[in-house]
């Protein structure tokens, strides 16, 4: 199977993934979308830790593959809807990593783009000690304020 190329963008364009619904495996089909930042494109963003440069997993976008890292496939495993694709904007994917300049533009429209997404989701990884610490410190964090606000 052929490596994904990346088709040029537009000055103001960005790249929105399609992820395809959950199936019977583990392969992750998508497609990458061109559109316009001017648009109202209704998509979730989501953040998450790269943890290395390792990229020991594939994804299909069209007919090629695309490697990405273990992190990501697991996000992108459980970000799959059930019986619809779902619209994403992922850093390593929707950025042509390869192409410099392309990666200076897109990181300039990184705040517009989260900030126009429906949604974003943070993904820290599998459930280990460091994610159930975080989201208890989160938890303790979030009671600790609303307590204060409330007196």
């Amino acid at each position: 199977m052929n490596l994904y190329q990346y088709e040029q963008l537009g000055a103001q364009e960005i790249r929105l993934m399609s992820l395809s619904a959950e199936n019977q495996n583990t392969d992750i089909h998508c497609e990458l979308l061109a559109v316009s930042l001017e648009l109202q494109t209704s998509y979730d963003a989501l953040s998450y830790t790269w943890e290395g440069n390792l990229k020991d997993h594939t994804i299909r976008i069209g007919d090629a593959q695309l490697r990405i890292t273990a992190n990501l496939h697991g996000a992108l495993i459980n970000l799959r809807l059930k019986n619809a694709s779902r619209l994403l904007w992922v850093d390593a994917i929707c950025i042509n990593q390869e192409n410099i300049p392309e990666r200076n533009q897109q990181v300039k429209f990184m705040s517009k783009i989260y900030s126009l997404a429906s949604e974003v989701i943070l993904w820290l990884g599998r459930e280990d000690w460091d994610v159930r610490n975080a989201f208890s410190t989160i938890s303790s964090a979030y009671k600790a304020v609303k307590e204060y606000g409330d007196k």
